[in-house]
This record gives structure tokens, sequence and C-alpha cells, in this order.
């Protein structure tokens, strides 16, 4: 596949697909919810025409439209729209039942049921320090349909919810959520990057109740083995969030090119939200895209300074289970394990995936973490051999 300097898919390069239904007759709109839908469906996934029960994914949605169609439908209702609507209800029949009054959402606020159908057992994915789980469908995608995956997002995204402080009085939430779905173990956690951290702490958890976990996965996570650090941070007053350029591209996904937002609607999100719409380097630079609404933006940066807080408070403990982690390469003079071997007493499986931590779940790393994990998943343990080093397989899925 043609990629970008990123290391991302270039979509503009890729030839445009024939547009072919299969399997199913087209249906029309039969509601005026369903008619509405219809019409900003068709200009999300910029299609002619789009059936009442097409999935949203398979019609050529993904994650980062998938936020952004959930911003369109709250403008068109005039109502907040959680994103895991657009997981959880994923045809225009069910979100117009949603949008009725008719239907609820399945699963607990934190829950983003990204596949929830399949034979095997279900992996739980911790969401990074920004808190959305979209990140995660990709990798769910070359999993395979007979994988259940569940993403893990934080509180205080969505109206009304209390953001978590603290990364054990988030795994306990999450646990929660877990178990409303699988009530009793083994169970199969991982996470990318702050999400290693609360995955470790749910597996802590599990064990201190008497529940094992056959998979812990740690994506490019780094454990923080000493001191407390900054606990004094505290979230922002309301429309002042000083971020860094880092920062504000991990918010808001470089990658949201394609989902169709002009120049002057994202500088003006932005700014409502008190966020300064350019890159500061030097000089101003391109206005970054935002597929939010500036209340979400704005629940957004409080969430990400409490995760950030969260990050640097908590104390590691040893864990009694074994753990498998997947990494970037790293120099000669590094710990190959990020310092897990300190904490994982039941040994550890090290998998060297290329490309970087920003760009560790899209095209080309992605793609080699699906091959290993499909392996891990479907024989129910990680390789047994301790702290060893194992290079992923170079052949796609």
């Amino acid at each position: 596949l043609p990629l970008t300097a990123n290391g991302k898919v270039d979509r503009k390069r890729l030839p445009t697909p024939e547009e072919v239904e299969v399997g199913r007759e087209y249906e029309g709109p039969r509601t005026v919810e369903e008619k509405i839908l219809c019409g900003i469906w068709e200009k999300v996934l910029k299609r002619e025409r789009v059936g009442v029960k097409e999935d949203f994914f398979e019609a050529g949605g993904h994650s980062m439209k998938a936020v952004h169609l959930s911003v369109q439908i709250a403008k068109k209702f005039g109502r907040e729209i959680p994103v895991r609507l657009v997981f959880d209800k994923t045809t225009i029949e069910k979100q117009a039942e949603f949008l009725r009054g008719e239907a609820l959402l399945s699963v607990p606020a934190s829950l983003v049921p990204i596949r929830s159908n399949g034979p095997r057992c279900p992996l739980f994915c911790v969401h990074p320090f920004f808190g959305l789980a979209h990140c995660y469908r990709e990798l769910s995608d070359l999993l395979g349909p007979d994988q259940p995956f569940y993403g893990l997002q934080s509180q205080g995204l969505e109206e009304g919810q209390q953001p978590l402080t603290s990364i054990p009085e988030m795994a306990s939430f999450y646990l929660k959520a877990i178990r409303s779905v699988q009530p009793f173990g083994p169970y199969q956690l991982a996470g990318w990057s702050m999400g290693a951290l609360i995955a470790y702490e749910i597996a802590q958890q599990l064990l201190a109740v008497g529940e094992t976990t056959s998979f812990l996965g740690l994506l490019e996570g780094r454990p923080r083995l000493n001191a407390i650090l900054s606990p004094e941070v505290s979230p922002p007053a309301e429309g002042q969030f000083p971020v860094s350029r880092e920062t504000r591209e991990k918010l808001v996904d470089i990658s949201t090119s394609d989902v169709g937002i002009s120049e002057n609607e994202s500088i003006r999100t932005m700014r409502e939200a008190g966020i300064n719409p350019y890159f500061l380097d030097g000089e101003e630079t391109h206005p970054v895209p935002v597929p939010l609404s500036a209340n979400q933006l704005r629940r957004l940066m409080a969430v990400v300074t409490l995760n950030l807080r969260a990050i640097g408070t908590y104390m590691m403990k040893p864990y009694a289970g074994r753990v498998c982690l997947f990494r970037v390469p790293v120099s000669d003079h590094e710990d190959e394990s990020y310092g897990w071997s300190q904490l994982a007493l039941g040994g550890i499986q090290i998998n060297e995936i290329s490309g970087t931590h920003e760009t560790f779940l899209a095209a080309p790393s992605v793609n080699m973490i699906a091959t290993q994990l499909n392996r891990y998943l479907a024989s129910g343990q990680p390789d047994s051999r301790s702290e060893e080093t194992a290079h992923a397989d170079l052949t796609m899925p």
C-alpha cells in the first residue's frame, strides 16, 4: 500500500474502488430520522446512496470518520451524541432507533464494542493518554471476524461524566465494565502507551481477587519505576489549554485529512475550545484538522491533563504473571524490556516491531502487531521462552 511520510496509508494515492453492494438489496429511509441520517452518512462517506441496513465500517467508514459522524449527527439533532454510538449501533436503522429513544447503548459508557461477535475469548484494549479507544479499530479489523474486541475509553469524554484521576481508580472502573461482558476469566488484556499501564493494573486487581489473565499485551508502554512525577498538575481553567505541539498532534490525530473538515471549521472549533489552532514552531504552520465539537474538544483536553497526572503518580508493583511487550527497536544502551523485566515475575516475551511510538497502531506496524497477536491469542499464551526477543514476521496478514 502507498504510505505517507508518517508511515500511514496514503489514501489519496489509492485507486478509486468500484462501488458494489454485495449480499443485500438497497433499503431506503422510512422515517424522518432515517432520512436525515442517510444524508449525513452520504456526506461523511462521500457516497451517493447509503441503505439503512448497511454497516458503517463495511460501507467505507473508519475510526476518525466515526468521530466526525457523531459530531454531524449531534449538529443535526441538537443533542450530545457519544462517539461510541457509531461503534455500538453501526447501521442507520439502529441509530435512528436510538435517536427516537427506542433503544439504549448496549454497553457501559467506558466500553467501546469495536467487534462484539466471534468464538474467541474477547480482547480488551485500554486507551492511550488521549483517552479515546477508536485508535484500535484497524488492529481489530486485522485480527479478523473471529476475535471479539472491546476498547476502553476515559470517563469524562461524554457530557455529564466525571473524569477519573488515578490509574488504580481507572483500572477498577474499567474492570467492572469488562466483567459486564465477560463475568469470569481467564481474561485477555492489552493497551497502547498509557493503556499498557492501566491494563497492567487491571491484571493486578484481577489477580488480587483470584482471577487469571491469560494474555497481557503491553504495546509501547513504559513503566514508571521510581518517583512520583508532577503530582501538582491539575486540570486547567476552562478555555485555557497551553499544550505542546506533540500533545496536540496526538490529540487530534494527523490522519484526519480525509475526514472532510474545512480549514475554517477546524480553526473555529479549536478557538471556541480555547486552543491555539496552529502549531507554533518558530512560525505559524497549517491548522490541525479537528473532527470534534468545541465541547468535546474542551472535555478531551481536561481528560488528557488528568491522564498525564495519573501516569506520573502511578506507583508500579511487581506482577506475578507473564507479560508480552510489543516495542519499537531500541539502541544498544537501552533496556530492551523498557524495565518490565524488573516487574514481570512470571517472565516477559518481547516482540520487536518496526516503526515509532507515534505510528505504532498505523500501517505497517499494526500489521506486524496483528500477526504476532493472532499467534498468541489463538494459542492462548505468549511464547514460553523468558526474556527473549521475537522479531515480527514481515508477512502482512
